[in-house]
């Protein structure tokens, strides 16, 4: 059986659904990438998976770029046989929809979170909203098979219980536990030997992942919590994204004692080992991050906000914090907690990993994704 997984960027696919690609044709299934050419094409084709890759402009929204790639699906789909087509993301799934109408392959749509546009509540987005809501009626209404990794998401669609019968919830895309898994020997965090304790987030840049509350909340702990904590956050600012955080932001906190902005990393793994609570205080739109997930398969403990998605990761006062959204306060009172209490990191740590195998493993949510699709 032939099929094709849609990404809309090379570093999507490679670093969320490679494992999973492995998994299937582990499983006997031929399979194609369609994504956007970039400098993560030829990685992913050093990985064995066979690439269809083709030009795009992310700033381009514009129709006849639309109708281009309806085009270039199409033929892709025809020329190779396709019997499965399962794309993840908004645009992927829309430009999936409409290639495959009048068709009777396979189609399915994977929606990893509903994004920046159900987050901002200005007028403009909820303008955005709505067109949204009406895109993914019509999207549902050809699907053969729609994943949401989160309830509240299959809750704000149009429709909703028209589609209930396709609609199947999967926690995640799930985390390699082999890869992301703690380090042995590290130095316990009670102990006097260690100084400081080490928070860490990894995000893209977006002022929706939290990132104003986060500084705010370490700018305003008190002077003897201050010199116990230290804080990287770790990603970048998305070039094409309008909500994305300013480099003068970013720069203010040069030379900063606590508060750090080292860029993008492309060893996320060690740098999660090397650290002692994951902290992400998103108000976004998530599917269910995936950072939170290798953070909590390396046994971080969790400070997370209770929001759709994030709110599945972590249990209050097992494995971590949930705390209220768009609160640098309730950020600063869990960092306080945890700096106060240091022996949580190693019990709520061992929590997170146990967690992370248990629920959200590549184990469970590739097998749990494999039973969906026709034979």
């Amino acid at each position: 059986m032939k099929i094709l997984l849609i990404e809309n960027g090379g570093r999507d696919f490679y670093l969320s659904r490679l494992s999973y690609a492995h998994f299937l044709i582990e499983k006997g299934f031929k399979v194609y990438a369609l994504i956007p050419q970039d400098e993560y094409v030829e990685k992913i084709r050093e990985n064995g998976i066979e690439v269809i890759s083709y030009p795009f402009d992310r700033k381009n929204k514009g129709v006849f770029q639309i109708l281009k790639l309806i085009f270039l699906y199409r033929k892709t789909i025809r020329k190779n046989d396709i019997d499965i087509i399962h794309s993840f993301r908004f645009q992927p799934n829309l430009i999936n929809v409409f290639s495959s109408l009048f068709t009777k392959r396979q189609v399915v749509l994977h929606i990893t979170g509903l994004g920046i546009t159900f987050s901002v509540k200005s007028f403009k987005y909820r303008i955005l909203k709505w067109i949204s809501k009406v895109l993914y009626f019509f999207q549902f209404i050809r699907a053969n098979t729609i994943i949401v990794q989160n309830p509240d998401d299959a809750n704000d669609f149009i429709g909703k219980n028209l589609f209930k019968h396709k609609t199947h919830l999967i926690k995640g895309s799930g985390v390699n536990t082999t890869l992301f898994c703690p380090l042995p020997n590290k130095p316990i965090r009670n102990s006097a030997a260690v100084n400081r304790i080490k928070f860490i987030c990894v995000t893209r840049l977006l002022w929706e992942k939290g990132i104003k509350e986060l500084t705010e909340a370490f700018l305003q702990l008190p002077e003897e919590i201050a010199d116990k904590a230290e804080l990287s956050v770790v990603g970048w600012p998305d070039p094409d994204n309008p909500r994305k955080v300013t480099d003068s932001f970013i720069e203010s906190f040069n030379g900063h004692k606590t508060i750090h902005f080292p860029g993008k990393s492309e060893n996320v793994a060690a740098l999660l080992q090397q650290s002692d609570v994951f902290i992400y205080p998103s108000y976004y739109r998530e599917g269910v991050p995936r950072s939170v997930l290798e953070a909590m398969a390396v046994g971080l403990p969790i400070i997370t906000t209770d929001i759709p998605g994030c709110n599945l990761t972590t249990i209050n006062g097992f494995n971590g914090f949930l705390i209220q959204p768009n609160s640098s306060k309730a950020i600063k009172d869990a960092v306080i907690e945890i700096v106060s209490n240091p022996q949580l990191i190693e019990s709520m740590g061992t929590n997170s990993r146990a967690k992370a195998i248990e629920e959200f493993s590549d184990a469970v949510i590739f097998d749990e994704i494999l039973a969906l699709y026709k034979k």
